[in-house]
C-alpha cells in the first residue's frame, strides 16, 4: 500500500468560501469530515488524513469553511454538485461531524449519498426563527439563510444516524430532537454531563477517539461511546463541573455538594 498519507492531495472543489479536500487511496468507502466552529475563525484550518480512517479501508475527505457560517454561502450549491459527483464513485459514503459539522453532515446528507452520520452535538439550525432558544451563535445566525440552509426530511430515507449530546444540555437535546422530527432513522444518544460537544468527558479520559471508531462501524455500534463515557467521567473534571451545575440548576443540593467534593478529587484534577 505504500506509506499512509499526511496531506489531503486533491481539492474536489476548491471556492471563495468553501472547500472539499480529498485524500484517495482506492478505496471503495469514503469517510467525510467537516470543520467545526473556531472562535474568530477567519481563515482555512489545517487538515491531515487519520491514519485510523486510511488504515480501516476508507478515503477521507475534509470540508472547510473559510468563517463560521455553517457551510452556507455563494459557494454552497456549486459545491453540493461537486460532492455530490464524487460521492457517487464510492460503495458506502459515512461522516463525522462535530456541533457545526455534525450540522453539515445533515444537511449535506442527500449531496454525499450518506449511509450513515456520527454527529456530535449537532444543530437543527442557528437562525433565530427557525431555532429562538438558541443563543449561543447570534452573531453567525446574522447572515445564516434559514432557508438555503434548511435539513431536507427526503435527503435519504434509508440514512442511519446517531446523535450524541449532553443529557444535561437542554439546547444540544432540543437541536437533536429537531433533527430526529424530521430525518428517519436518527437516534440519540444522551451522554450526560458529557459537554458541549457531547465527546468532552472522553476527551478528558484519552478516549476521543471513540466517536471515531464509531464512526468507521457500519451499523454505528452506541456501546463504544456509551462504555467509554461511563469509563472516563469519574476522574474528568468537566464531568463533576457540569453535573454540580446542573444540580445546582434542579435544587438537589446534595448532588451539588457531592458533585462539588469529587471535583477537588485527586483523580478528578
Amino acid at each position: 500500500m505504500g506509506p499512509l498519507p499526511s496531506t489531503f492531495a486533491r481539492r474536489v472543489f476548491d471556492g471563495a468560501h468553501l472547500r472539499a479536500l480529498l485524500c484517495a487511496r482506492g478505496h471503495r468507502r469514503l469517510m467525510v469530515t467537516f470543520d467545526h466552529w473556531v472562535e474568530g475563525k477567519a481563515g482555512w484550518s489545517v487538515a491531515a488524513p487519520s491514519k485510523a480512517f486510511e488504515e480501516n479501508g476508507f478515503d477521507q475527505l475534509r470540508i472547510q469553511s473559510l468563517r463560521n457560517d455553517w457551510f452556507i454561502n455563494a459557494d454552497t450549491p456549486a459545491f453540493e454538485r461537486a460532492i455530490n459527483q464524487l460521492a457517487r464513485r464510492y460503495d458506502r459514503v459515512h461522516a463525522l461531524g462535530y456541533s457545526m459539522g455534525g450540522y453539515g453532515a445533515f444537511r449535506f446528507a442527500g449531496a454525499l449519498r450518506l449511509n450513515q452520520i456520527l454527529a456530535v452535538s449537532p444543530q437543527y439550525s442557528i437562525h433565530p426563527d427557525v431555532v429562538p432558544f438558541e443563543k449561543g451563535y447570534l452573531t453567525e445566525a446574522r447572515g445564516f439563510d434559514p432557508v438555503h440552509g434548511a435539513m431536507r426530511a427526503d435527503a435519504l430515507p434509508a440514512l442511519r444516524a446517531q446523535i450524541l449530546a449532553d443529557g444535561f444540555n437542554p439546547v444540544d437535546l432540543r437541536h437533536a430532537a429537531m433533527i430526529a422530527g424530521v430525518l428517519p432513522g436518527v437516534s440519540v444518544i444522551r451522554l450526560g454531563a458529557g459537554g458541549h460537544p457531547a465527546t468532552g468527558v472522553m476527551q478528558e479520559g484519552g478516549r476521543g477517539f471513540t466517536a471515531h471508531r464509531a464512526a468507521m462501524t457500519e451499523g454505528l455500534d452506541a456501546s463504544l461511546v456509551r462504555a467509554a463515557h461511563r469509563a472516563c467521567r469519574r476522574a474528568s473534571p468537566g464531568y463533576w463541573r457540569r453535573l454540580a451545575r446542573m444540580a445546582e440548576r434542579s435544587g438537589r443540593m446534595g448532588l451539588m455538594a457531592y458533585a462539588r467534593g469529587q471535583m477537588g478529587r485527586d483523580g478528578a484534577r
